[in-house]
């Protein structure tokens, strides 16, 4: 841990353990780009051109911008649907850098050019997220993961959740991760039932611009969740051969939830145990209200950091 956590911020990229940006040519075809999001289980590519990077292409392109709306997709281009000019920063830029412009601009992933050479890395929002809370081990170990609650053993006076907002803070704190969750909630969930079919599900999703979308029976019990992960991995193969496939053949079943009381740190602490990236918001009636993503609980932690600086 850093004697002082706030100066990770200015720590230089190239100093941080990233991934290198596996890329491929301008020239392949969406079906092979499926292919390798799905056997590499990345969630972004870099798209090169005479060993030039040219654009980015993610899995979230996939979702929003290609199955159902592009004609014969499985032929078309990467480079006609990548992401280009792509942002990118070099390996000097520091930390705060890369979190300014994956909050300001909505970014997941950016693209990071080693100083003075054309090779890549990648940092994403979970890799920046990493980073933060590894500058404070004791107080979210303290807290630990929260797969279960009863809202009636709950102690509002305790440390399962708040009912006050703490302070805005423009320094990286442990307080950070003691914001009610309910400060990482900007946007309605998309709700379905588990009967409805998946085609309609990706077009509620692509209407939205949202990664995932809550299952439910009768839209009131949660009974799953599908994400833009699992079109990538289990739909889009099976979604050419016109059947009606209802949304729970393909969900993950039974997810965790919490409440929009709890604490930043057990949504943070269960996402990276069980490496999933949305976490589901219950009323005390357990019926859902939100959907916060890795990306909703970075901006929320480091919003004032960043505005301030």
């Amino acid at each position: 841990m850093e004697s002082d956590p706030h100066l990770v911020l200015d720590k230089t990229l190239a100093g941080l353990q990233l991934p290198d940006l596996i890329s491929v040519s301008i020239d392949i075809e969406l079906e092979e780009v499926l292919h390798q999001l799905q056997k590499l289980k990345i969630g972004a590519l870099g798209v090169v051109e005479n060993e030039k990077l040219v654009g980015i292409f993610s899995e979230r392109d996939f979702l929003i911008r290609i199955v159902g709306k592009v004609e014969d997709w499985r032929h078309q281009k990467i480079g006609d649907y990548m992401t280009h000019p792509p942002f990118f920063l070099n390996s000097e830029s520091i930390l705060k850098e890369a979190i300014a412009l994956m909050i300001r601009r909505d970014f997941r992933h950016i693209p990071i050019q080693i100083a003075g050479e054309n090779k890549w890395k990648i940092i994403s929002a979970k890799d920046i997220l990493k980073v933060l809370i590894e500058q404070f081990p004791e107080s979210l170990n303290k807290y630990g993961i929260k797969t279960s609650w009863n809202v009636m053993e709950l102690d509002s006076f305790g440390e399962n959740f708040s009912f006050d907002e703490p302070a805005s803070e423009s320094r990286l704190t442990a307080n950070l991760f003691l914001h009610p969750l309910r400060r990482a909630i900007f946007r309605n969930p998309i709700i379905v039932d588990e009967k409805e079919d998946i085609q309609d599900v990706l077009q509620q999703m692509q209407a939205s611009r949202q990664g995932a979308a809550v299952v439910t029976k009768f839209r009131t019990q949660v009974t799953g969740i599908i994400t833009e992960r699992d079109f990538i991995f289990q739909v889009f193969d099976k979604m050419d051969k016109g059947e009606s496939l209802p949304v729970k053949n393909f969900m993950t079943p039974n997810p965790h939830t919490l409440l929009s009381r709890h604490f930043i740190c057990y949504a943070i602490n269960n996402m990276f145990k069980f490496n999933y990236r949305n976490t589901i918001i219950v009323d005390e009636d357990k019926l859902p209200v939100a959907c916060v993503t890795l990306m909703d609980l970075l901006k929320v932690i480091t919003w004032n950091i960043i505005m301030d600086a």
